[in-house]
């Protein structure tokens, strides 16, 4: 594992705050929210549902929709404050930040092949590629996430995928523009085990193999620990915790925190 904590970091998150806009007054959703995370770093944010995970990705992203909006704080993205430009940061999205949802299906028009939504898309944001070589990026990026016959499926549409399949296709569309961060919220939750485990395994090779920073949002401690670097526990829209995956496991720090390592199997805390 890499040790990168003398290098800028490539995202500062700073008193992020996002609260929805409710007939009752605003409600707080993500509280305070602060971490910084460094190029090639997998980060990974682990929570239970309504913790307030998937809003922070999606604010990062900015994707964010009313009732939601960011009530205070910063988000620094190469030091340069996206909730401050909302134009920068729209500019930044699906170029330099790209998002991947847990939910590919009509993730892509039905209407077009899988391969021809890939090369729009990157031509879209490189108008200086020709078509020629969006095609043979788009197909190299699908053989890198190990869709089998690459080329074949160039030409396929998205009903022709199976849900790994597909999957591995949005990872693919997230990275054709060469994103310097990943936010992967999700991703594994919709899939079975054998699937998941390759999607992780794919996404350590990813990360490895283009330098891509990795923000990656889960539900499962297990899975969290696999994936990452370090792992920050967030409750109730706040992060009560962060630390390397060994050491959460070992010496947890906060009650919740606790209270996920015991209900998991002892099998799997005596692996880590």
């Amino acid at each position: 594992m890499l040790d990168q904590s003398h290098e800028a970091p490539l995202l500062s998150v700073r008193d992020l705050s996002v609260v929805a806009d409710l007939a009752s007054g605003p409600r707080s959703i993500v509280d305070r929210v602060s971490f910084d995370l460094r190029p090639r770093q997998i980060l990974a944010v682990i929570g239970e549902s309504g913790s307030g995970k998937t809003v922070l990705a999606r604010a990062l992203a900015s994707w964010l929709s009313a009732p939601l909006r960011v009530s205070g704080g910063q988000v620094l993205f190469g030091g340069r404050d996206l909730i401050a430009d909302p134009g920068h940061a729209r500019h930044l999205a699906g170029r330099e930040i790209a998002y991947v949802g847990g939910n590919p299906a009509g993730a892509l028009d039905p209407t077009m092949t899988v391969g021809a939504q890939l090369v729009e898309k990157l031509r879209a944001v490189r108008p200086d590629i020709s078509t020629a070589d969006a095609k043979a990026k788009a197909i190299r990026l699908l053989q890198a996430v190990h869709i089998p016959s690459a080329e074949r499926r160039f030409h396929e549409y998205p009903f022709q995928y199976s849900g790994g399949m597909m999957q591995r296709a949005m990872i693919v569309d997230a990275l054709i523009s060469n994103p310097m961060l990943l936010i992967a919220d999700n991703i594994t939750q919709p899939l079975d085990v054998t699937v998941a485990a390759q999607i992780l395994k794919l996404m350590r090779e990813l990360n490895a193999e283009f330098s891509t920073a990795i923000l990656f949002i889960c539900s499962s401690l297990p899975v969290a620990c696999d994936a990452s670097d370090r792992v920050l526990v967030m409750h109730r829209g706040r992060i009560v915790e962060s630390q390397p995956p060994a050491e959460l496991v070992a010496h947890p720090e906060h009650a919740y925190t606790r209270d996920l390592i015991a209900e998991l199997p002892t099998l799997w805390q005596d692996r880590k």
